[in-house]
């Protein structure tokens, strides 16, 4: 137990804090900009990468948190204050969290992290739960710094020497930290035992459905090189459409477009399965037979590519494409019925 001499005053947590908080109230803002600039930055980097994530979101510390923060005891020292000098000791004033999908995406996010800002310091939790053998919160932290070159530049200029904590995380880590962070500032007093195992069991599933789906975008990764592989041989035999052979097809057959999303190769394969074909080599035998005939109204490769496919459906093609995708609008079937007449009006169609 603590004990202090009679000539030995207790220090005043409360008075500490206080200052310090009055002192940060009086640049909170610039942190608040500064957070959004790192966010900025960081957004610009990942598009430029085309590295996709699920949330991207910043903050400047809220001032109660800070003044709760600064009032902590030191650990080893209880009469003293963990942050002897707040503004300078509490490093996350500012703060980024990136929120991914996997946990290969949370260290290639790092890896970015660390080569475009100088790093002050990382904190790896799951490391640190491994190195204890045990389950909980996981994410990576980084303190980090702009670059020197970086504050030569006039519009970071001003936030030369502020530090900003990123963190790293994917989506069942963020899920997880937010409701286990949620249960215990909502419970009148410390988790129960039992509900604190309950927690840490979640904490541990959370771990192992990551890992999972990890494991199945690896594996996906690999089917897909291995699809592309078989393709670029020539080895089409027992190759079925879909988003990726389709793009492939079309890459090849009518032309490259950057700016079509998977998302559209994904509902063409849907369309061309649905009323014409699955076989690879089928279809690209229809796009030779039928792609000069409708050349002349495409105005992009997977418009194109449609042309082909309500030529070689024929007249039923609104018919059988309404009753395949009944969720389509209005507007949009409207939009087909033109472009089929189109199509059907150049030469008698097949069928």
């Amino acid at each position: 137990m603590l004990t202090i001499s009679p000539d030995q005053e207790a220090f005043d947590f409360e008075k500490h804090a206080r200052v310090a908080r009055d002192a940060f109230a009086r640049v909170r803002g610039g942190y608040e900009d500064f957070a959004k600039r790192v966010e900025g930055l960081i957004r610009d980097i990942l598009k430029r990468e085309s590295f996709r994530i699920h949330t991207l979101e910043s903050r400047a510390k809220a001032l109660d948190s800070f003044y709760e923060k600064a009032q902590k005891p030191d650990e080893q020292l209880p009469g003293k204050p963990k942050y002897s000098e707040p503004m300078n000791d509490i490093t996350d004033l500012a703060g980024v969290r990136v929120i991914a999908y996997l946990t290969d995406d949370t260290q290639a996010i790092s890896e970015i992290v660390k080569r475009e800002f100088r790093v002050l310091e990382t904190i790896d939790k799951s490391s640190e739960l491994m190195a204890n053998r045990t389950v909980g919160y996981q994410s990576i932290h980084h303190i980090v710094e702009l670059s020197d070159a970086r504050c030569n530049l006039s519009e970071y200029s001003n936030f030369r020497g502020l530090k900003c904590e990123i963190q790293v995380r994917t989506i069942l880590q963020h899920a997880w930290a937010e409701l286990e962070h949620d249960m215990q500032y909502k419970a009148d007093a410390q988790l129960s035992l039992e509900l604190g195992r309950k927690v840490l069991l979640l904490a541990g599933l959370v771990e192992i459905v990551d890992e999972q789906f990890q494991t199945i975008s690896d594996e996906s990764a690999r089917l897909r090189q291995d699809t592309l592989d078989r393709l670029r041989i020539g080895e089409t035999e027992t190759i079925e459409i879909s988003g990726i052979t389709l793009k492939y097809l079309i890459d090849h057959e009518l032309g490259f477009n950057s700016t079509t999303s998977a998302g559209h190769y994904l509902f063409g394969a849907a369309l061309t399965t649905k009323l014409l074909t699955k076989s690879f080599d089928d279809l690209k035998k229809i796009i030779d037979d039928s792609k000069e005939l409708v050349r002349s109204i495409a105005s992009s490769p997977l418009n194109w590519y449609y042309a082909i496919v309500i030529r070689a459906v024929g007249r039923d093609f609104m018919k059988r494409f309404k009753g395949a995708f009944s969720d389509i609008s209005d507007d949009s079937n409207a939009s087909w019925q033109s472009f089929s007449d189109k199509v059907l009006a150049i030469e008698p169609p097949m069928t």
